[in-house]
């Protein structure tokens, strides 16, 4: 599962919550990307996985990835297993 959010404007906010669970085997690999855009100074992302995990096989990756191209800018990544 691969989610970009392109973040633009000022002082705003964006969010990425993704919940679910995996059982026996499953395998997941979760990308959440928040990309601040050049004039989103002031701006906060924050990205939140919850995975309940019902296996000893299951499988669970998290790849958060925070770009910049301004300043001033938060972003924040949890997760929940």
């Amino acid at each position: 599962m691969n989610l970009v959010v392109n973040h633009w404007g000022q002082k705003t906010t964006s969010e990425i919550n993704a919940a679910g669970a995996l059982k026996d085997d499953a395998q997941k690999i979760f990308r959440g990307t928040i990309d601040f855009k050049k004039g989103s100074a002031g701006s906060v992302g924050s990205e939140q996985e919850t995975v309940l995990m019902l296996g000893d096989g299951v499988v669970n990756k998290t790849v958060p990835l925070i770009l910049c191209a301004e300043e001033n800018v938060v972003g924040n990544h949890g997760a929940t297993i």
